[in-house]
């Protein structure tokens, strides 16, 4: 599954499911706690990119454009999820290999329901 990560010591945006014709998952987080959160969206194809519109639960309009290096996220009212800004630029950033002994979270596959084996 394609991932991407962009961040600042603000917020983080993670993108997951990049290509793939199920949609992809939206995680946006501030570091106040504030979240927005989309477990599958359909994201349209842009020059370099992909765009990725959401309604937040205040009725709050979200967009947020991912290329390679940048992503930014916009809002139609200032929002706590981008401490109080309605537009952010994020950068490229390098997603830390998962801890070897952590449980696995179901959610992050490509496809659901897990296929499970049989005994």
């Amino acid at each position: 599954m394609n991932r991407r990560r962009y961040a600042t010591e603000e917020l983080i945006v993670d993108v997951r499911g990049i290509g793939s014709e199920h949609g992809v998952r939206l995680d946006v987080e501030h570091r106040s706690g504030a979240a927005l959160m989309v477990p599958r969206t359909k994201a349209e194809t842009i020059d370099g990119g992909l765009k990725i519109e959401t309604t937040g639960f205040d009725g709050t309009q979200f967009t947020v454009v991912v290329l390679e290096s940048t992503a930014r996220v916009t809002s139609s009212a200032p929002s706590a999820i981008l401490g109080g800004a309605t537009e952010l630029e994020l950068p490229a950033v390098e997603i830390p290999p998962p801890d070897p002994g952590a449980l696995r979270v179901t959610g992050d596959e490509e496809t659901m329901p897990i296929p499970m084996a049989k005994e």
